[in-house]
């Protein structure tokens, strides 16, 4: 849960699901696919961060985010695009910007806006930093040291190199989508 700390004073109610019971928090504990335990409409808002890669059949996912949202309910996905294996073997797809749209719109939702993170720069300074952190973090003292050298030599000048290189997003490390359910008393018109 990452993200509790930041938004916890913004929501009157704060609730997550994870596969496992990692800690005491974990108010369910089942698959994104398929979450029958929530009753429909329950949420105005959710958020899935870098899971949907991980989700076999992540089609499932979405349409189960999208039946425990709420009418005008709004969503934040993010997912890779650009990324090497991790947590394998959950490790089943990446995601175009393509794609992604049409899986969200495929479902229902409306789509808010669709973000493009990072590029290759990003993508090649994950995998320097991950060396770095992993190799300094165990050693005390050094720890500190690895997390500003990371943080200001690697991820940030990363990042700005992505903006000037690549701000067609062709090389994208991943997406952040925003999106919404529409109000059931509205009706879509296609044009």
């Amino acid at each position: 849960m990452p993200f509790k700390r930041l938004l916890v004073n913004q929501v009157n109610l704060y609730h997550s699901l994870d596969l496992w019971p990692y800690s005491d928090e974990v108010t369910y504990v089942g698959d994104i696919s398929d979450m029958r335990m929530i009753p429909p409409e329950r949420y105005d808002s959710a958020i899935c961060m870098e899971v949907l890669e991980h989700v076999p059949h992540p089609f499932r996912a979405v349409r189960e985010i999208y039946r425990i949202l709420r009418p005008s309910g709004v969503a934040i996905l993010s997912v890779p695009h650009l990324s090497r294996l991790h947590d394998e073997p959950y490790d089943y797809f990446r995601f175009t910007i393509y794609g992604l749209r049409q899986i969200l719109q495929d479902v229902g939702f409306l789509i808010i806006n669709i973000y493009t993170r990072g590029s290759l720069f990003s993508f090649l300074g994950h995998q320097l930093s991950t060396l770095l952190l992993s190799a300094l973090w165990p050693i005390p003292g050094l720890r500190q040291v690895a997390w500003v050298l990371n943080k200001w030599l690697i991820t940030y000048l990363c990042y700005n190199i992505d903006r000037v290189c690549d701000p067609s997003g062709l090389f994208a490390l991943g997406y952040v989508a925003v999106v919404q359910k529409p109000d059931s008393c509205v009706e879509l018109v296609a044009e």
